[in-house]
């Protein structure tokens, strides 16, 4: 008669976990590679780079939240429609149907002209955060201003 092994629940479970581990392991080991540090130079010409993002396809629809009501309810209820909802659209398509929003982020430029040092500002406007999407480099700080006249 055969000998049958049998392994329970758990242990299929530790097994399991065990594998995952030991393969993120490896390919984390073989995916590594060292990041050279960014150089800044003075360019001797000016150079740029321009482009447009155009969005084809279907638009999604948006979304439509409450306008929850603070300490001052008739200021935010401004941008609200009358029953007290704001629809924030997931993408905003300008009718050239060029998108809005969008952060490029180009790979492998290892020198150049120096960064920025402030970082971006993410403002509360009317209620709202602007901008709803922003880009920012490593030990950059992250700026906040509130520029509606009562505090959320």
């Amino acid at each position: 008669m055969m000998d049958v092994c049998r392994v329970t629940r758990r242990e299929r479970k530790s097994i399991l976990l065990l594998w995952v581990i030991v393969n993120l392991v490896v390919w984390a080991l073989l995916m590594g590679q060292t990041v050279n540090a960014y150089e800044e130079e003075v360019l001797e010409q000016k150079t740029s780079i321009t482009g447009v993002v155009k969005f084809s396809g279907i638009l999604p629809s948006s979304r439509t939240f409450k306008v929850t009501m603070g300490g001052n309810p008739e200021f935010c209820q401004t941008i609200a429609d009358k029953k007290g909802f704001i629809n924030i659209p997931k993408v905003r398509v300008s009718s050239k149907q060029r998108l809005a929003d969008v952060v490029v982020f180009l790979q492998e430029v290892e020198r150049g002209k120096p960064l920025p040092k402030e970082g971006p500002v993410l403002a509360v406007d009317r209620c709202q955060f602007e901008p709803r999407v922003m880009g920012a480099l490593a030990d950059q700080n992250l700026r906040m201003a509130m520029r509606d006249p009562i505090l959320h």
